[in-house]
């Protein structure tokens, strides 16, 4: 395999390691974003105010909501930095640049944290 082919191999590879459905993401969020909405008017018309405290059964779900959202937020953060360094391979010019920017993708991919938060959300992507 050339040196030319390897470079288009891997690029290939990673931008299919990186392209997922945002769309679908997105889309989520805007469902989300729309029940919360929902649940603070529904509050609002039930006289309930933020700083009361939760029945006991809404503290549950709140914690899993958190952890939820600290799952989601850590895998969404690692996505933009490996989003951020295949910029800088596409828009690095020497040869010195793009391998160093390679280098801290393939670091960042194969790191444990980036691998347990991938299997995490995963894991939570089915769920919902």
């Amino acid at each position: 395999m050339k040196k030319s082919e390897l470079k288009d191999y891997i690029k290939e590879q990673i931008i299919s390691t990186l392209s997922e459905d945002t769309e679908a993401e997105i889309e989520k969020t805007k469902e989300l974003k729309a029940a919360i909405d929902d649940l603070a008017k529904a509050k609002k018309e039930a006289g309930l105010s933020e700083e009361e405290d939760a029945p006991a059964g809404d503290t549950e779900v709140e914690k899993s909501a958190s952890k939820e959202d600290i799952i989601v937020k850590d895998y969404n953060r690692l996505r933009k930095e490996l989003k951020t360094h295949l910029e800088m391979y596409k828009d690095a010019e020497g040869d010195q640049a793009k391998e160093a920017a390679l280098k801290m993708m393939k670091k960042i991919s194969q790191s444990a944290e980036y691998i347990d938060a991938k299997e995490k959300y995963e894991k939570l992507k089915k769920i919902k």
